[in-house]
């Protein structure tokens, strides 16, 4: 019976050495090991070398911390290009026009609303809880504001290819120069300006109901720079309005646009 006894133990103890120990010893050390992914199992039922079976990469792919161009579209570059070219443009007539504007608002200059041409209403409209509303058109006051950048669409538009703008100015001053601005072509949806206007006239006037005098005519060129200052034939006396009338456009029957206009001189 000891005997039996003394097999059965001697046969435990070789089937832990031979099975049970060397398991628990390399259980034991991938603990302490670093854990490696494990790639999942290709398909078996496509050849390793077939022309159909994806291999898998050694490669570890990285996102760059630098844009991609190639990632930008068209249409994104384009417009990043235009904004650039208008922040060029905008330092540039910083440089060039080292004038006062005495029609700018902030300054104290402002808009006789009743003796404008009639604002152009447009078709598109707003909803408001269900309700249909016109779409907020910009008044003539947006002409002697400044804005950094010009936006198409944010004008002051009037019917047709004639209108008129009157302006009083923040001083009294002798008329040296007037600056018209138009949106650049290159930022339009067509490629074209036919809103802007073409033919007009600047009169000086000491109240808004004279008929003013006439202290220039001048034409702004479609193919020339967005902004275009244009310089009287000798200054004037002393104006505390200034009227704008658009004779023609350049082909847009329905309306005219007006993004700015300066008024530039001597104080008196």
């Amino acid at each position: 019976m000891n005997e039996a006894f003394a097999v059965l133990i001697l046969l435990s103890f070789l089937f832990l050495n031979v099975w049970w120990v060397p398991h628990f010893v390399a259980s034991f050390f991938s603990l302490l090991a670093p854990a490696v992914p494990i790639s999942p199992p290709l398909p078996n039922d496509i050849p390793v070398n077939s022309p159909g079976k994806v291999q898998p990469s050694m490669e570890t792919s990285y996102i760059s911390a630098e844009p991609d161009p190639d990632a930008v579209s068209a249409a994104e570059y384009t417009q990043m290009e235009r904004l650039l070219v208008d922040m060029q443009l905008k330092q540039k007539l910083l440089e060039e026009i080292k004038m006062p504007d005495f029609a700018l608002e902030s300054q104290g200059g402002s808009v006789i609303s009743s003796r404008c041409s009639e604002t152009y209403s447009r078709s598109a409209f707003l909803t408001f809880f269900g309700f249909r509303l016109m779409y907020p058109s910009d008044g003539p006051r947006t002409v002697i504001q400044d804005h950094p950048v010009l936006q198409p669409g944010k004008c002051w538009a009037f019917y047709g290819g004639q209108g008129t703008l009157l302006i009083s100015l923040s001083h009294p001053v002798s008329i040296t120069h007037v600056t018209l601005d138009h949106v650049p072509r290159y930022n339009t949806p067509t490629g074209h300006i036919d809103s802007a206007p073409k033919d007009f006239e600047v009169f000086g006037m000491n109240n808004e109901n004279e008929a003013g005098t006439l202290l220039g005519r001048f034409t702004y060129d479609q193919n020339g720079e967005p902004t275009q200052t244009f310089e009287l034939p000798s200054p004037s006396d002393i104006h505390h309005f200034v009227k704008l009338r658009v004779l023609t456009n350049w082909g847009q029957d329905e309306y005219t646009c007006l993004y700015r206009f300066r008024v530039h001189g001597k104080m008196a």
